[in-house]
This record gives C-alpha cells, sequence and structure tokens, in this order.
C-alpha cells in the first residue's frame, strides 16, 4: 500500500521508492503489480485503519528525509497492529 501511494499519489519514481524504503527496485514493481505482498481479509474497520496508516506513512517518506530503517520500523508498527486485528477475527 506504502508503495502504491509513493508512486501513484506522491509521483516518486520506482527507484526513489526503493531507496527511501530500503527494498530493491523489483520489490517495488513486484507490489505496484499485486506479485507481492499476502492479500488478508480484514473487516471495513481494521482495513480502513491500516490503509490510513499507509497514508500517513507514505506522507511522512514523502516529506521528510526518514531513514530506511525507521521506515522499517513504521511498518513493523502497522504489522504488529493489523496481526491484533487478525486475532480479534480469529478469537
Amino acid at each position: 500500500m506504502v508503495t502504491k501511494e509513493l508512486v501513484n499519489r506522491h509521483g516518486f519514481p520506482e527507484a526513489e521508492v526503493a531507496k527511501r524504503l530500503g527494498i530493491t527496485q523489483p520489490a517495488v514493481s513486484q507490489y505496484l503489480h499485486s506479485k507481492r505482498g499476502k492479500k488478508q481479509q480484514l473487516p471495513p474497520p481494521s482495513l480502513h485503519k491500516i490503509k490510513d496508516a499507509a497514508k500517513q506513512m507514505a506522507i511522512r517518506i514523502s516529506k521528510e528525509n526518514i531513514s530506511p530503517a525507521y521506515v522499517a520500523k513504521m511498518t513493523c508498527k502497522l504489522c504488529l497492529e493489523m496481526t491484533e486485528d487478525l486475532d480479534k477475527i480469529d478469537s
């Protein structure tokens, strides 16, 4: 979601997205073409929360000089939130 936001809404080239996220350009391309990244079925409130978080991450990445390590930390936080939401569904 973050890669799509950075390319589609913020106009970043794939190579710049890769640099800012600390991943390869082919990985960015795979995310953009939905060839990478597992899709999860989430209830609408959780899905909206994650989409909003991805949009906010993309805004910060586009406007600030954030290291790839900090992007990874933000991604981990978002992933933990998503995992908590999935645990609620399984309960």
